[in-house]
């Protein structure tokens, strides 16, 4: 029995450091994530800057300018929307692995949880049946 609860002990241990470390991966995706949508703001907001001041500029050469780094910022902002959809799949992933080593850890918790019930019984009966001796050869002195 010992070795049983030693055995669970550990693999509670074990699914304790696996949830740890996908909580880790999980929280460096998401962070990338964050840094993804904060490179697309703030080529957003720089576009906007910059074609809001070529607008105005009466100069037609920069105005021809502005058209081509508006293409050119918008592919940078679709490759960012790509870049954050990849980045979504592996975050999903990444939530179900720890949902999965969740439950897993549970499941390790309970059936230790359970064993030490166990061994808690066994020696409390034990511990009975030694009494029920004791008490047996005191009476058998008696008489």
């Amino acid at each position: 029995m010992a070795e049983s609860l030693k055995t669970l002990q550990t693999l509670v241990r074990l699914s304790e450091k696996d949830v740890e470390d996908k909580q880790k991966a999980l929280a460096q995706i998401r962070s990338r994530r964050d840094d993804i949508e904060q490179e697309k703001a703030q080529a957003k907001q720089k576009m906007q800057q910059e074609l809001t001041q070529a607008h105005q500029s009466l100069d037609p050469q920069l105005q021809s300018m502005a058209t081509a780094y508006q293409r050119r910022m918008l592919q940078q902002l679709e490759q960012l929307d790509e870049r954050l959809s990849v980045v979504a799949h592996q975050e999903q992933l990444a939530a179900d692995a720890l949902q999965e080593a969740f439950s897993e850890q549970k499941r390790y918790e309970v059936l230790h949880e359970k064993a030490v019930k166990e061994a808690k019984r066994i020696l409390e009966k034990k511990e009975q049946e030694q009494l029920d001796d004791m008490a047996s050869l005191r009476q058998a002195r008696k008489s």
